[in-house]
């Protein structure tokens, strides 16, 4: 999907780890990444890492943490 998509609309909780890895996909192909991050009702648009980081901001960091570590090998794009 990643490589075929010019961009992504994800609608995430802040948690669900197979929209994360979606999303890390994109991002890791140069394709940009609109996220509706549900529990703030907002909306975010990610092209690179740092604005990934801005989005993990706004999340529990305990469990971006532990979602980084579960997707540690299928990571491309974002360094830990």
């Amino acid at each position: 999907m990643a490589e075929d998509a010019k961009c992504g609309l994800m609608l995430w909780d802040g948690e669900s780890r197979g929209t994360l890895n979606n999303v890390l996909n994109l991002l890791g192909h140069g394709k940009k990444v609109m996220v509706y991050l549900g529990p703030y009702k907002s909306v975010y648009k990610l092209s690179n890492e740092h604005d990934l980081d801005s989005l993990f901001a706004r999340c529990d960091q305990n469990t971006i943490q532990d979602l980084k570590r579960r997707l540690e090998p299928q990571l491309r794009f974002h360094q830990l």
